[in-house]
């Protein structure tokens, strides 16, 4: 299965965003058991939390400093390297 991360800018910065996340991800692994999903969801925002320079990321585009409203989505390319992208809104 492979797993996404779906975050939504707008409000918050991209790190912002990942912070909140990740708390939810965490609250929802150990009311929940710890489904492999959401185990894997979770070590792919500690990944892309890791190896962010968000400083650079907020710079990079209005949307990820939070100023204009987005939904990016994280997910493991085929070499097992963190991919951000942005979703289409609608």
């Amino acid at each position: 299965m492979k797993s996404n991360v779906h975050l939504h800018l707008g409000n918050h910065c991209i790190e912002t965003a990942s912070k909140k996340k990740l708390k939810k991800l965490m609250d929802q692994y150990f009311e929940d058991d710890g489904s492999a999903d959401i185990e894997e969801q979770i070590l792919i925002l500690q990944e892309f939390m890791e190896q962010s320079d968000f400083s650079s990321l907020r710079s990079s585009d209005n949307r990820l400093a939070g100023e204009e409203e987005a939904k990016v989505r994280l997910y493991r390319d085929a070499d097992g390297k963190i991919v951000l992208d942005f979703i289409e809104q609608k």
